[in-house]
């Protein structure tokens, strides 16, 4: 479950919070362009494609259902690591 707050400073993943995770964009609700960031912001910070990314419920109200579709595994972890720690870098993998 993501909580996205539309409207913010900055665009950024910013906590988890009672089983959900807090995510705070710059664009404002209207025409899905908040949506269309989060699911950028998502697949930036899971090293996945944005077309992997989707919103599976609830897309007109601030507690969405967001899935990933699948993707290599190694690449999700990389992303994931890099998600929590800034400094680690990725290496380019081959597909």
């Amino acid at each position: 479950m993501v909580r996205l707050i539309a409207r913010s400073p900055r665009t950024r993943i910013f906590e988890v919070q009672a089983g959900r995770v807090v995510v705070r964009v710059s664009a404002a609700p209207v025409d899905g362009a908040a949506n269309l960031a989060l699911v950028k912001l998502l697949a930036k910070a899971l090293v996945v494609p944005a077309g992997t990314i989707r919103i599976a419920a609830r897309a007109r109200t601030k507690d969405k259902s967001v899935s990933v579709a699948a993707c290599p595994r190694r690449r999700s972890r990389v992303g994931y690591r890099r998600s929590l720690n800034p400094q680690v870098r990725a290496r380019p993998t081959s597909l």
